[in-house]
């Protein structure tokens, strides 16, 4: 598989949804954050589906990094979401932190940015 480029249409496209994405999460992360243990599951639905997007992006242009750090916050808000962890000031934000700062580091300067062999799948978290 050919490495991706930011010059590449495809990624930029991408990366202008990933943007999109990210405000959805960061509204709604800060709404969760606010609710504490009575959160509204829509809002989680809504950040997952966000989340899950930009998995979904990132693994077809390869962006590895982005893939795994969304296919851990999906994890996250699984847990969050059928209550096995709670959705505290540190979780909600180290979380969101970790995602706002993976896509704009690979839309800036490209460096986290490593094609997907053809034959890998995606991690499972540890």
């Amino acid at each position: 598989m050919e490495e991706p480029s930011l010059d590449d249409e495809l990624v930029q496209d991408y990366l202008a949804e990933c943007r999109e994405h990210l405000a959805t999460i960061d509204i709604d992360v800060l709404a969760l954050e606010e609710a504490g243990t009575e959160f509204d599951e829509r809002t989680v639905n809504r950040i997952f589906r966000a989340a899950h997007s930009i998995k979904g992006g990132a693994g077809v242009c390869g962006l590895v990094k982005i893939r795994d750090l969304a296919h851990q916050l999906e994890d996250a808000l699984d847990l969050i979401r059928t209550r096995r962890m709670q959705p505290t000031t540190d979780v909600t934000s180290v979380r969101c932190w970790a995602s706002t700062r993976s896509a704009s580091f690979s839309a800036t300067t490209g460096k986290a940015i490593r094609p997907i062999p053809a034959s890998s799948p995606p991690r499972s978290p540890p």
